[in-house]
């Protein structure tokens, strides 16, 4: 992390030397065992909750709720956030660790300029962030940031399956093989992995 550090502030200085922005890294993590349910249901309540609608939330905690005390790591900076709906099942928040924080600020303190003068925390940034993903007209377990990176990983992993392909049976034929199977949509050239 502190060479990745290093080298995106080599970056930013290469193209403007006076520009220092804030930076933050921040780890999501949906595999866990960690789900949230409504405490003021008694189990029955979940229970008939479960069985007389499939509608309704069963339990579960409403979207947009975080969870920053008691259970998180008493060492760092993290927290839950529930941000979708769960429609079937028990929906499963999403546990964000802070790894660099360049304001040093706790979950609390973290106020930024987000939306041209009014101020959220990191916990309401994420939240926002989890609303626009171009795939889906709710909010999203995770933010959409994460799902780009996701889909643009998958892809490279199919590019470089047919790289690779071709330095086995020859460099004319992977090329071949990647025109033949990865067209761009001429009306959104630059959209390639949503």
């Amino acid at each position: 992390m502190n060479e990745e550090l290093l080298c995106l502030k080599t970056a930013i200085h290469q193209l403007d030397r006076f520009y220092d922005p804030t930076i933050s890294y921040i780890v999501v993590q949906k595999k866990h065992h960690t789900r949230f349910i409504q405490q003021d249901l008694r189990w029955w309540e979940i229970f008939s909750k479960f069985f007389i609608s499939l509608f309704r939330d069963k339990g579960n905690v409403p979207p947009g709720t975080v969870v920053d005390s008691t259970i998180t790591s008493p060492l760092r900076f993290d927290f839950y956030l529930c941000s979708h709906r769960g429609a079937i099942g028990t929906s499963r928040p999403a546990h964000y660790i802070v790894l660099y924080d360049s304001w040093h600020l706790s979950a609390d303190e973290w106020q930024c300029d987000c939306f041209n003068g009014v101020f959220c925390t990191l916990q309401q940034l994420v939240y926002a962030l989890c609303h626009v993903y171009a795939r889906c007209n709710k909010s999203v377990s995770i933010p959409a940031p994460v799902y780009y990176a996701h889909l643009a990983c998958d892809r490279a992993k199919y590019l470089l399956k047919y790289a690779r392909m071709g330095e086995v049976l020859g460099s004319d034929l992977s090329v071949h093989m990647l025109e033949q199977n990865f067209t761009l949509n001429p009306d959104t050239p630059n959209m390639y992995f949503i």
